[in-house]
């Protein structure tokens, strides 16, 4: 059995092999925690849209808050949309992966 989610250009997918789902990394669901899970949620694949949605929302809410008020005291940014845009093109932007690896150098 397999699980495939693709949504937006991003695949994550779930084989099983001998009763237990890997993806790859550092998780695993065996057949009975499967079965745990099934029994309070209607699909995996419906909750973890949902937990991503969700996670997606709330870094979204954060880094609005960071930078909101540095971004529209800009007055060619006017919006969310235009604060999000102008921190990704800020110089010296660095994805969280980056920022810990500058951390731990």
């Amino acid at each position: 059995m397999a699980i495939t989610i693709n949504s937006n250009d991003m695949d994550i997918n779930l084989e099983w092999t001998d009763g237990v789902a890997g993806t790859g990394s550092d998780v695993t669901i065996t057949a009975t925690d499967l079965k745990i899970l099934l029994n309070d949620l209607i699909s995996i694949e419906s909750w973890l849209i949902g937990a991503l949605a969700g996670k997606m929302n709330n870094c979204k809410k954060r880094l609005l808050d960071e930078h909101r008020a540095t971004y529209f005291a800009d007055a060619a940014v006017n919006t969310d949309d235009e604060v999000i845009a102008a921190v990704f093109a800020a110089d010296g932007y660095q994805t969280r992966a980056e920022r810990d690896a500058a951390e731990s150098a």
